[in-house]
């Protein structure tokens, strides 16, 4: 992908046909008339507030014929901006669309999705919408983070669902899990929904649904996992996220067994756990797959680290997260004489008080790139 200034793109046009363009905004007029547009397959103009009027200098292009994705995120389109590129002839060969933080409505929504049925991928987050709004029949990727939902209709069709920072509380998972629409999903973000142990349950009853192979349930007050972690659809997830939930040690000992069959990146920072969380949990025996463990943010010390740099399942790490825990100097060398993290490569260390002024030296000799 190109990065270019609006001024440099008219001038020399880019290399490669994804682009992205910043400080259009006095050259919109001028853009839309050049004729390098015509390589570029996916245009990126985010941030750039080229409001309604950008929206239509752009909707007039006659060189956008072989766009497929299109970037609009944070310009100030509203309505009028939305309503002037619906009515191109180009817009319906768009495949991903971003509208994100533009000021649009549910009612911008049902005219989406009525013009543009085929679309594939679409972002309409931090727009203020409500549960009466209209998606694309056959939209596949969605993401409506922060747009003050509690509840939804959703379309059939998704394998990548972001609803983060929305309003679900809960009772507003039980709907979503019934609903059809979740069915073929690999990619759920639940993420500051407060959807609490009842939430973390009804997403343990999705049944015969595909299972997913991402989740993120960071900042839910959630406490009790035991019912999802028991499920057959929760075996193939590889990238889980149960940051931010109090959690606890007792929690912790549940994410075990079968359970780790196919993870390959866990995040349990800032859940409670002590050091004795951290040494049950490497005497699991079920952390063979892990390429990724973030722990930061726990109380947690030496004794919780020596445990993780003598677990033989840690062979395949590739990053380890100990941010603003209680690392000392007994960590650090349990960590450099360690003989199972040889693949370590990003070593996160910050807010480590206790550290020796010269363990990120020592550190980044052995494992490559440290954060101190």
């Amino acid at each position: 992908m190109s990065d270019l200034t609006g001024r440099a793109f008219i001038s020399h046009g880019a290399e490669f046909p994804d682009v992205r363009l910043v400080a259009v905004q006095p050259f919109l007029e001028e853009l839309a008339g050049c004729p390098h547009l015509a390589r570029v397959r996916r245009l990126d103009l985010s941030g750039n507030h080229i409001g309604a009027a950008g929206a239509k200098h752009l909707a007039g292009s006659p060189f956008l014929a072989n766009l497929r994705e299109l970037c609009l995120s944070g310009n100030a389109l509203g309505s009028d901006g939305l309503f002037a590129l619906l009515e191109t002839e180009w817009l319906t060969q768009i495949t991903a669309l971003e509208l994100s933080d533009n000021r649009l409505g549910s009612e911008d929504t049902r005219a989406i999705a009525e013009r543009w049925p085929g679309l594939m991928s679409l972002d309409l987050s931090n727009n203020a919408l409500d549960t009466n709004l209209d998606l694309p029949s056959h939209v596949q990727h969605l993401r409506l983070a922060a747009c003050g939902l509690h509840a939804i209709s959703l379309p059939e069709a998704l394998i990548t669902l972001d609803l983060s920072r929305n309003a679900f509380g809960p009772h507003g998972i039980a709907p979503l899990v019934s609903d059809n629409a979740l069915s073929l999903l690999r990619y759920l973000d639940l993420s500051f929904n407060d959807i609490e142990n009842a939430g973390a349950e009804a997403l343990a009853t999705r049944g015969d649904a595909n299972p997913l192979e991402r989740l993120n349930l960071c900042g839910n007050r959630i406490t009790d996992v035991s019912r999802l972690v028991a499920t057959d659809s929760f075996h193939a997830v590889k990238d889980l996220d149960l940051s931010t939930n109090p959690l606890g040690d007792a929690a912790v000992s549940l994410l075990s067994g079968d359970a780790f069959d196919s993870l390959e990146r866990l995040c349990l920072a800032n859940c409670g756990i002590t050091d004795a969380g951290v040494e049950a949990f490497a005497r699991s025996g079920a952390l063979g797959g892990l390429m990724s463990l973030s722990l930061g943010w726990n109380d947690l010390g030496d004794a919780g680290v020596k445990a993780l740099a003598a677990c033989p399942d840690l062979a395949g790490l590739v990053h380890l997260d100990l941010t603003g825990t209680h690392l000392g100097f007994a960590g650090v060398i349990a960590l450099l004489e360690s003989p199972h993290l040889g693949r370590l490569r990003s070593l996160a260390l910050g807010e480590n008080h206790r550290l020796p002024r010269d363990a990120a030296m020592l550190l980044h000799e052995r494992f490559g790139r440290t954060a101190i």
